[in-house]
């Protein structure tokens, strides 16, 4: 894995998860999964845990109670989760995203480079 691309893809997922939502993040994974090396399902992986961690660690830093309480709602409404699990669950849905999108994109570049040969 190339670090350069993770911390890149990283900043960019972010930045893009902050202004237009989760949804619109894949595609800078899915870029990032093209460009990676090796194992682009890992690369995915890491870039959506790490964007999505700093995430949830800033609202717990600068929004504790309210967090809190929504974490609370949610595994209540859930079936009686504890709060913590909320984000444990948000992280691993973090994992399969990113892995998913990284795959994705090391899988274009696999067609496309057997359509150059």
């Amino acid at each position: 894995m190339n670090g350069r691309l993770i911390a890149i893809g990283a900043v960019l997922s972010l930045g893009v998860h902050v202004m237009f939502g989760w949804t619109a993040a894949i595609p800078v994974v899915i870029v990032c999964g093209y460009f990676a090396t090796g194992r682009p399902w890992l690369a995915g992986l890491v870039i959506v845990l790490l964007s999505w961690s700093l995430l949830v660690a800033y609202n717990l830093v600068f929004a504790l109670e309210p967090t809190l309480e929504m974490m609370r709602v949610v595994g209540g409404l859930i079936g009686n989760l504890p709060a913590y699990l909320i984000a444990v669950v948000t992280l691993l849905t973090a994992c399969l995203l990113g892995a998913a999108a990284g795959a994705a994109g090391g899988g274009v570049r696999n067609i496309v480079q057997r359509v150059r040969r």
